[in-house]
């Protein structure tokens, strides 16, 4: 599980899985995130991309920053229904001095895709270890 903030304590909980360099961040779909349709509200699958680009690109070009969000692009492309596992892998487009280019796929378990997401992040601070991966994956 990812280390809860006041914010994501209440909307998720998220979770980080990694295998080599890929790492995968997701969540269960509870009926607290659903709308009256009963799937996953858009609010709450903005949140999950954004935890997926922020937090996986930040390791996954073993960055140990604090990433900003400047832009975040989401194109809903299908429901996740209450119970359903959403998650995403963060593919790194391009770093330049301050700012990380990346996107996502979210998709259910299934494989069915829920959004397509593109963002830019801004590289706040100097590295900085409370970022690092051990933050997030203890073992390591």
């Amino acid at each position: 599980m990812l280390p809860p903030s006041e914010y994501l304590g209440r909307n998720g909980p998220f979770y980080a899985r990694r295998a080599e360099a890929e790492v995968w961040i997701g969540m269960r779909v509870e009926p607290r995130h659903a709308n009256a349709m009963g799937i996953a509200h858009g609010g709450l699958i903005t949140t999950l991309a954004d935890v997926v680009l922020t937090v996986g690109s930040n390791l996954r070009a073993d960055l140990s920053r604090f990433l900003t969000t400047v832009n975040l692009t989401c194109d809903f492309v299908g429901p996740a229904s209450v119970g359903a596992w959403v998650e995403g892998r963060v593919d790194v487009i391009r770093i330049t001095k301050t700012l990380v280019f990346s996107r996502t796929l979210l998709q259910t378990e299934e494989g069915s895709p829920v959004a397509r997401v593109s963002g830019i992040l801004m590289m706040r601070g100097d590295p900085d270890s409370r970022f690092s991966v051990t933050r997030y994956f203890q073992s390591d």
